[in-house]
């Protein structure tokens, strides 16, 4: 019985303590009939006092500028500027913005940067094989082009044909295959399906996966991507090369061109590395030898290119080359013969020197989707989201051709009523589909109507998903509530005090002007010199200015005097100067008649500064401080402005809760 009776003492003590600790939720003050919480209180006074040591003068101190806020807030709100269209629409632009993070999984987003900056280390290249396929195919077709490509590969696996063979026999990737000369055009040899290096968002998301995890020589099960499926095999991997600059020495022997001889061009480049190598000049050797004529007027000097900009056997090259300004030997191209010499490279920089280049490029990629993808499959699954497939296929049957082109009958289409899918409580309809599509109006790509209500069905469930996640941020997420009533309170208390406060003194002359007339001893000036600075342009000037000074010749005498000489020797300026305004007048001894020159870092004259006048402090005139009395007058009116308010919504403070915050501060 004791032990129970322990039991239960320390679980009501517990409890005591949860109840006491718990202040988030409770009511701190009420302004008019306003209740602020704790947290609203507290969220809003740790972004306002992020230097500052969290004490009870700090809090009281914010406090009282809090309670400012809420009153001009409660004034908006009276005055319904928060039902005007434009507070509407701006707000809503920032919530958009705001939104955005919420509506993606940024964990993917993360790790879809750091995937890409860890695959930029490194150039792959391989060969595929390609059978085209509709992206928004039926099943049945896409199980058929798939049985063909999972032929192919057996065939390639056990060794029956090549890998090139196969890609010139099977893959409708053109480029793998010979093409005869047709008109100018000179003959082109085929690829064989060797697509050379890339990197990072070369190709697209799909294939880039494949080629990246395979090993080399390996083929890969057949690959999806919008254009079909591919075969892939690797063929090679190396460090990437960045961008890289070589200058080349070129003998022309293009594959398939029997207006060049193979053999005289092989000895020919075989003849030029040779001099080289005794010592003659590169540069030289490519004004006289080179077959590009392009690049021999620049040395041989070809464009900074990537992994996916140069023919393969240069990309390969350039990875071996161990020191700028080395030469290769002899090397075939398609084109012909080559000798290279390395000019320069950049390397890829550190992650955070290429994470805005890799976000620009995720943007445009379609692996954007998967941030998006992973949202809409946790909202799926927390709300219970339920699939009608019934109801989809019976929707196929009901509408005809005219859905294509978005002339639907409206009015029949209301007739189908069958729910397509829910979230949590809410059900989407057949109707709600077709009225998708035939709004949206986006151009059919295909002529099967079947196809393009599942292509759309799929667009459409996404969209609903996160526009019900979207409509359910403030109540899921209690920081982005908060953070969206600071937005919508900053906005009604700007337009609000511009109204009546900002503006309004800067219209209201006769306000301030009487404001000025009554506080004109608030404006003075402190100790001010009426003093001139010379500026020479030219040091040989010096002598013929201090000459002048010495003389007691006035300003008006120096400047005519040296203007008759040139109008550029000397820029002047003469004013009423006050401590800290400008660097050599303060340097300067204040007393009239005063004069001092100052040199540069080279001793040469550049400054001569004349004092004429010290000056004792005087009120300033209207027209010498109207910005300073505009803004005092403007803390004037709000003052005035707060005080009226006060009395409109009167503040009562929970002085407990308040006592409670200063000793613990927030506890949830």
């Amino acid at each position: 019985m004791k032990i129970l009776k322990s039991i239960l003492f320390t679980f009501a003590f517990l409890q005591i303590l949860s109840i006491q600790a718990q202040n988030a939720e409770k009511t701190l003050m009420t302004v008019g009939e306003e209740e602020i919480s704790v947290e609203e209180f507290w969220n809003i006074y740790q972004k306002n006092n992020t230097e500052k040591a969290i004490d009870k003068k700090s809090i009281d101190e914010y406090l009282d500028l809090y309670i400012n806020f809420r009153l001009k807030v409660n004034e908006a709100k009276s005055l319904k500027k928060d039902t005007v269209a434009a507070f509407k629409k701006e707000l809503k632009g920032y919530r958009d913005q705001l939104a955005k993070p919420y509506l993606v999984d940024e964990n993917i987003d993360e790790q879809l940067q750091k995937e890409a900056y860890d695959r930029m280390q490194k150039d792959v290249r391989v060969s595929h094989i390609l059978l085209f396929l509709d992206e928004d195919a039926l099943p049945e077709d896409t199980a058929s082009v798939y049985k063909e490509m999972a032929k192919i590969r057996k065939e390639i696996v056990d060794g029956k044909i090549s890998f090139a063979d196969a890609a010139v026999k099977y893959s409708k990737d053109r480029s793998a295959r010979d093409m005869p000369a047709e008109g100018r055009r000179p003959p082109r040899p085929g690829n064989k399906g060797d697509l050379g290096y890339f990197t990072v968002f070369d190709m697209v998301y799909p294939f880039e996966v494949a080629a990246y995890n395979a090993e080399i020589g390996e083929v890969t099960p057949p690959v999806r991507t919008r254009f079909g499926y591919h075969l892939i095999k690797k063929t090679d991997e190396i460090p990437a090369i960045g961008k890289a600059q070589v200058a080349h020495i070129f003998i022309k022997a293009a594959q398939g061109d029997t207006t060049v001889s193979a053999e005289n061009a092989e000895q020919k480049i075989n003849e030029i590395y040779q001099k080289i190598q005794n010592g003659e000049s590169f540069e030289d050797m490519v004004k006289a030898m080179s077959d590009d004529k392009g690049s021999a007027v620049k040395g041989g000097e070809l464009p900074w290119f990537g992994a996916n900009r140069m023919v393969p056997v240069f990309i390969k090259q350039v990875s071996e080359f161990d020191s700028i300004g080395q030469i290769s030997k002899p090397i075939r191209t398609s084109f012909g013969w080559h000798i290279v010499k390395f000019l320069g490279q950049k390397p890829i920089g550190s992650f955070e020197s290429v994470q805005v280049e890799i976000k620009d490029h995720l943007k445009k990629d379609i692996r954007s989707e998967k941030g998006r993808q992973a949202k809409i499959a946790q909202v799926k699954k927390e709300e219970g989201y339920k699939e009608n497939a019934k109801a989809l296929k019976e929707l196929k049957t009901l509408v005809d051709s005219s859905l294509l082109v978005h002339k639907f009958d409206d009015e029949k289409a209301q007739s189908f009523t069958a729910v397509l899918f829910t979230i949590s409580d809410e059900s989407y309809t057949q109707y709600d589909l077709i009225k998708y599509i035939q709004e949206k109006r986006k151009k059919a790509e295909t002529k099967s109507v079947e196809i393009y209500i599942n292509k759309n069905y799929k667009a459409y469930s996404d969209d609903m998903v996160i526009d019900y996640e979207d409509r359910h941020l403030e109540e899921k997420y209690k920081e982005f509530a908060l953070l969206m009533n600071e937005y919508r309170d900053g906005i009604l208390l700007f337009d609000l005090m511009d109204e009546v406060v900002w503006s309004k003194a800067v219209k209201d002359t006769t306000g301030y002007i009487a404001y000025y007339n009554a506080h004109s001893s608030e404006y003075k000036w402190g100790k001010r010199v009426d003093a001139a600075i010379f500026t020479m342009s030219k040091p040989e000037v010096y002598d013929s200015l201090s000459a002048l000074v010495q003389a007691h010749y006035s300003d008006e005498e120096i400047l005519e005097t040296l203007h008759n000489d040139s109008l550029k020797l000397v820029k002047y300026d003469r004013r009423k100067f006050s401590k800290g305004e400008n660097e050599e007048i303060d340097k300067t001894k204040w007393k009239e008649g005063t004069s001092e020159v100052y040199f540069n870092q080279k001793s040469k004259p550049l400054y001569l500064v004349r004092i004429h006048e010290k000056l004792n402090p005087t009120n300033k005139e209207l027209d010498e401080c109207r910005g300073m009395v505009i803004s005092d007058y403007q803390t004037y009116l709000e003052s005035v402005w707060i005080e009226e308010l006060k009395g409109k919504y009167p503040v009562v403070i929970n002085q407990e809760v308040l006592k409670d915050l200063k000793k613990n501060g927030l506890t949830e």
